[in-house]
């Protein structure tokens, strides 16, 4: 079954300059689902103080501030998002492998 992937936007901060309410950071997430495997990867990003593309607070969309995010990551960014999270599930549906190791008491002298 193929991973798929939903992006979220979980906060958002914003301060009062250059315009009211000007997003200044946003925490994001990843979230993959291959049948009845979950894995989720969080991370934050803080954009740039950059007037030209202000979007009214109460106009935003979250599809909107995602593809802000998507855009910042970049193809490379995007895919490695989707590979950590992948990897999570990977190891979920297979997991290593754990050999315990025989290992001298610390306290007795050989």
């Amino acid at each position: 079954m193929a991973t798929i992937f939903t992006w979220s936007i979980d906060q958002m901060s914003t301060i009062q300059e250059p315009q009211p309410n000007y997003v200044a950071e946003v925490c994001w997430s990843i979230m993959g689902v291959d049948g009845m495997y979950t894995a989720i990867v969080s991370s934050r990003y803080v954009l740039p103080n950059t007037e030209s593309t202000f979007v009214p607070y109460e106009e935003l969309t979250e599809e909107t501030v995602i593809n802000w995010i998507q855009n910042a990551l970049g193809v490379e960014g995007v895919n490695s998002a989707k590979a950590q999270v992948q990897g999570y599930i990977d190891k979920q549906i297979n997991p290593p492998t754990v050999v315990p190791l025989d290992t001298p008491l610390p306290w007795v002298q050989e």
